[in-house]
């Protein structure tokens, strides 16, 4: 477990597996991942999410306002990203919504892409263990010790205070009233969201048009999941075997 590692430090990582698997964490793509993988010795798995979510979640945990998060070109960054981890050989693809709403198929797809055959309890326990509630209970410990340690959690300079071992933020996760980007985003947000990211959100299946644009915001709760096929498939995985298999490269969706 080599936690959550930048392309331009990948070289640095010392070998303390000694050739085992190794997982790590990566949100931007980078050339030196490519090297990696064109040889065989890592399995990229990739998870993606509604980006007018991602966009409000990443607002959220870092405290930033939506015209911040715009002048960063933040949206942009992951339109790039995106593009590059889904050129990527034998991509290993899940969707995030799907994970949130079914999250024993998607433990056991993962499964499946790297040969494992779990039985069903197992399935169930990793599933449990690892779920949304069960996370958020992590969140709430990683709070309490950072609070613990005289960590001012209003200071913006605190915003990704997180456990290394699960790479969780104490601010991570959104409980209580989960809203969404359709309770959230005004009327110009929405413009500004259809201009960045429209035809991204049609080719993935969560729109069919630019319709919601204009449509009016949704009083109350609303957790959408969308189960239709994106044009690169809500998840795929491997035929063949991977004895040089070595790393594991993953971005995880805000």
């Amino acid at each position: 477990r080599l936690g959550f590692i930048e392309g331009i430090h990948f070289d640095e990582i010392p070998d303390p597996a000694h050739g085992r698997l190794k997982v790590l964490k990566a949100h931007d793509f980078h050339s030196i991942f490519v090297r990696e993988l064109e040889a065989g010795t890592a399995l990229p798995v990739y998870a993606y999410r509604d980006l007018r979510d991602v966009a409000f979640s990443f607002m959220h945990k870092a405290a930033l306002t939506f015209d911040e998060l715009i002048e960063q070109k933040f949206l942009e960054k992951v339109l790039a990203n995106d593009a590059s981890w889904r050129s990527c050989p034998n991509l290993f693809c899940q969707r995030y919504e799907d994970v949130v709403a079914d999250p024993a198929r998607a433990v056991s797809e993962l499964s499946v892409c790297l040969g494992l055959d779990l039985p069903a309890v197992e399935i169930a326990r990793l599933a449990d263990d690892y779920s949304w509630q069960a996370n958020l209970r992590r969140t709430h410990e990683v709070k309490r010790k950072a609070e613990a340690a005289g960590l001012d959690l209003g200071d913006p300079a605190h915003a990704f205070e997180h456990d290394p071992h699960t790479l969780l933020h104490w601010n991570h996760l959104r409980e209580g009233k989960r809203e969404t980007w359709r309770e959230l985003a005004s009327p110009e947000q929405r413009t500004i969201l259809g201009d960045l990211c429209g035809d991204w959100l049609i080719a993935n299946g969560y729109e069919t048009d630019r319709a919601w644009v204009n449509a009016e915001p949704r009083p109350g709760v609303t957790l959408r999941v969308d189960t239709g096929q994106a044009e690169a498939g809500p998840s795929r995985w491997f035929s063949r075997g991977w004895p040089k298999l070595t790393r594991r490269l993953s971005r995880p969706s805000r």
